[in-house]
């Protein structure tokens, strides 16, 4: 297995993907993340998605795009990393067929492999798995509905995945019910502690449908060092 990069939503799923492919063999060295300016895709602060990543000890590929320009810009990114050596993508999708075709044909497109380690799970195991393994995901965006929205800035635990698969939401939020960011976990060279923040309700249209989240914002934070868990490159 070669040099592998991490399609990096800074969630429990992106999270856990890099770390199953790490345990398989995979060498991952880079985190891509794409911020998309004209649709709702709030996966926490700049800064709060970079610290994740130098967490993490891999090298941060940042850029900014708009829905319409998302697959000619990442298709640049893929083809620029490709050039670097990497030969490996990691996604974190679970069962969405349509997203997994397009990665697939996107990476094919640029001589890259896709790799899929959630591929196939049901998703209480895939969010069970990561509570386990230590995983401290922070709830930052929900649809603005209970029960969702009462768990927007906490942290993602047993009660919370029970209380949303009562109420029939995939416990793994899927299909965009939920979205986390990843402040502590195994691979992590230290570990983020959000001291204060805001909550504010956006709304945003996509297609013909007009989407209501309510998010958190975190507005204080601090870094604490950890002396085990770093990805370490060869």
């Amino acid at each position: 297995m070669g040099v592998a990069a991490v399609s990096w939503s800074g969630g429990k799923d992106s999270y856990l993907a890099m770390h199953i492919a790490y345990e398989k063999g995979y060498r991952p060295l880079y985190a891509v993340h794409m911020f998309v300016e004209n649709r709702i895709s709030y996966h926490g602060p700049p800064w709060l998605l970079m610290s994740q990543i130098a967490s993490t000890g891999l090298t941060g590929v940042f850029a900014r795009t708009t829905w319409e320009d998302y697959e000619k810009d990442f298709k640049e990114i893929l083809r620029r990393l490709r050039s670097l050596g990497v030969e490996e993508m990691v996604f974190g999708d679970i069962y969405i067929e349509e997203h997994r075709r397009w990665v697939e044909r996107v990476c094919r497109e640029v001589d890259i492999d896709a790799v899929e380690p959630l591929w196939g799970s049901d998703s209480y195991s895939i969010v069970k798995k990561a509570l386990d393994l230590g995983v401290k995901a922070l709830i930052i965006r929900a649809y603005d509905r209970e029960p969702l929205s009462k768990y927007v800035g906490r942290i993602l635990d047993a009660d919370a995945i029970e209380d949303f698969e009562k109420n029939g939401i995939d416990p793994a939020g899927e299909r965009g019910e939920y979205h986390t960011v990843v402040i502590d976990a195994p691979l992590y060279r230290y570990r983020l502690e959000i001291l204060d923040g805001r909550f504010e309700s956006i709304e945003g249209r996509f297609g013909d449908k007009i989407y209501r989240y309510r998010v958190f914002i975190p507005t204080k934070y601090r870094f604490i060092p950890k002396r085990l868990g770093s990805l370490e490159h060869q």
